[in-house]
């Protein structure tokens, strides 16, 4: 079988109680991990350090330290060539990947190695995983992918498996206002790479900790009409596109915050359903 490493960071914010049902739901896959890259993005605190020694006796653990709070999209930039394999998955320190998660994605793979970049389902719960309020599914093949690609990011970030020499073909991570993940995956098209979706829901999702607050506010619109015309320069979309994908972001970036998580769920995602196995 095909060896694969997971990619974490974690900084000083993150709930040490979040990131140990993290690590144990790595620690019950039924297909475990053969590498955890985990980034330190800055000095943590004893919380935080003690769940991560805590776990490196059970888990094969790779912990990075860096020396200051850099971001997302730096610390996985480090991460990516720090990996031993050339499939890398993706987790998030407060999300929880469902038992299956890497037999599924890593057997699909194995079955289909022209893949670059594997995906699929999240549910989203707020407080409890076993109360889940949404989910989003994707297209499946990559021809949807890249027409999608165009209004909306095409991959979960958070439930991803993608070939480490893809992504360092394209430039790896780069330093984008929470959309580290898109400016990627639009790379990774305009380079070749082919994506697809599995139907089966990854990962629960931590929703209930402001994310959909964060999604708001002119700064947020802002970064967005730069990564979108970032992806004009790469010859991604036309400027009519652009524009599209600028003006229909505006209402929902510019709504107050409650009204904003309404017409996620009413329009973005879908009704919470049993997870797929």
């Amino acid at each position: 079988m095909e060896k694969f490493s997971v990619l974490m960071s974690v900084y000083a914010k993150d709930s040490p109680g979040h990131l140990e049902e993290s690590l144990r739901s790595l620690e019950g896959q039924t297909r475990p991990a053969d590498e955890i890259v985990l980034i330190k993005d800055g000095p943590l605190g004893g919380e935080l350090d003690k769940v991560i020694a805590d776990f490196s006796a059970r888990l094969p653990i790779k912990a990075i330290q860096l020396t200051e709070n850099r971001g997302l999209g730096y610390a996985l930039s480090v991460g990516v060539p720090e990996c031993r394999h050339e499939r890398i998955a993706r987790m998030d320190a407060d999300d929880i990947s469902v038992a299956d998660r890497f037999q599924l994605q890593m057997k699909y793979l194995e079955a289909n190695p022209e893949i670059d970049a594997l995906s699929g389902a999240i549910m989203e719960f707020d407080a409890e995983p076993s109360m889940c309020v949404a989910q989003r599914h994707l297209p499946n093949d990559h021809a949807s992918l890249f027409a999608f690609g165009k209004k909306r990011c095409p991959l979960n970030h958070m439930a991803v498996v993608f070939r480490k020499s893809s992504v360092l073909a394209a430039g790896n991570y780069q330093t984008r206002y929470r959309q580290e993940d898109y400016d990627l995956w639009v790379r990774m098209l305009v380079n070749g790479a082919i994506f697809h979706n599995l139907d089966n829901v990854l990962v629960l999702v931590r929703c209930g900790n402001g994310m959909q607050s964060r999604r708001g506010g002119l700064s947020y619109l802002s970064h967005e009409a730069s990564l979108f015309w970032h992806f004009r320069s790469l010859g991604y979309i036309n400027f009519s596109e652009f524009l599209y994908s600028i003006g229909i972001r505006v209402p929902v970036r510019l709504f107050p915050s409650e009204y904003r998580s309404l017409l996620y769920r009413a329009f973005v995602r879908k009704p919470p359903t049993m997870i797929k196995s």
